[in-house]
């Protein structure tokens, strides 16, 4: 099992950890990040390792957001309304937080991630309860770090295994060729 991890090198997985760190505050790109780090995994250790390395990622920026927020309303906010992706969603995930505030945190982490960053912001801003945010988060950063990066290793699977197939078949037609060729100036000869 430890031969099967040194594929993947400390540094790759403290960038992927840092990146996705910084996804929780807007940085774009860890869903892409997240199925390509699946891709990359060429066993089951190592896709086991890059979704732990994902899990606390995902939800140590998740918490640090929600806790920024709530320690620094007004200036987070006044911050946050230059951001087009903010300006865009922030009344209707205002509202759906009123409403939904456990489910929308939960499904903002692994189905609708486009609302993510903001909901874990305004869930900050309107002082969501402590524990239904870290519950929701948990529980849905779980969902998200088992789903995207096993999608990325069956994608790389599926690939691994069409390009030696496509390998061999250039293969035997090569083989092939050269055969015809070589019997085709043997016939020449005989005639």
């Amino acid at each position: 099992m430890i031969i099967s991890l040194v594929d993947i090198s400390f540094v790759s997985l403290l960038i992927m950890f840092i990146w996705i760190y910084l996804g929780s505050f807007g940085i774009p790109g860890i869903l892409l990040l997240a199925i390509s780090a699946g891709v990359l995994a060429k066993s089951l250790p190592q896709l086991l390792l890059v979704m732990l390395v994902i899990f606390i990622a995902l939800i140590l920026g998740d918490i640090s957001v929600y806790e920024i927020s709530r320690k620094l309303s007004v200036p987070v906010l006044n911050k946050l309304r230059k951001f087009s992706f903010f300006r865009n969603n922030e009344n209707s995930v205002r509202k759906l937080l009123g409403k939904y505030e456990f489910l929308l945190v939960f499904f903002t982490r692994f189905a609708v991630v486009a609302l993510c960053v903001v909901t874990s912001y305004i869930s900050g801003l309107e002082k969501l309860n402590r524990k239904k945010y870290y519950t929701a988060v948990v529980s849905g950063e779980a969902l998200y770090a088992v789903i995207y990066p096993s999608i990325g290793f069956l994608i790389g699977i599926t690939l691994s295994s069409l390009l030696s197939a496509i390998n061999e078949f250039l293969i035997v037609l090569v083989l092939i060729s050269v055969i015809v060729y070589y019997a085709g100036k043997f016939l020449a000869k005989r005639m």
